[in-house]
């Protein structure tokens, strides 16, 4: 592999999705957090997004609650999905409890990417 390949290779971003629903009032904060992490990492911002409640929403997306960003597949936040859930998230974050992930947790989610 050259030096350009690894460039490439380094630049490329994660698989990123959004999880959510429909009736959550809290994805456009998670958007606005995911877009800005992205900035931060200086990647494009470009993600999936699946409403929990749509046939085509891949079955171990339809756990977690809303809104839920995954990157490689994994929850920014750690958590693991519940059995069943159909309704918004309250995230821990350094700050006290939240309506979203912190920019801080979606960075270092994304931070082997950079």
């Amino acid at each position: 592999m050259d030096s350009k390949d690894k460039e490439t290779t380094r630049t490329c971003p994660p698989p990123i999705d959004l999880v959510y629903e429909n009736s959550c009032p809290n994805v456009d904060h998670a958007r606005e957090r995911l877009t800005q992490a992205l900035q931060e990492c200086a990647l494009p911002v470009a993600w999936r997004e699946w409403e929990v409640n749509t046939p085509d929403t891949p079955k171990a997306y339809r756990q977690y609650g809303s809104p839920t960003i995954l990157i490689r597949g994994k929850d920014v936040s750690g958590d693991e999905p519940a059995t069943s859930c159909s309704s918004c998230r309250v995230y821990v974050t350094t700050e006290g409890y939240d309506t979203a992930p912190s920019v801080q947790q979606i960075v270092k989610a994304l931070s082997p990417a950079v």
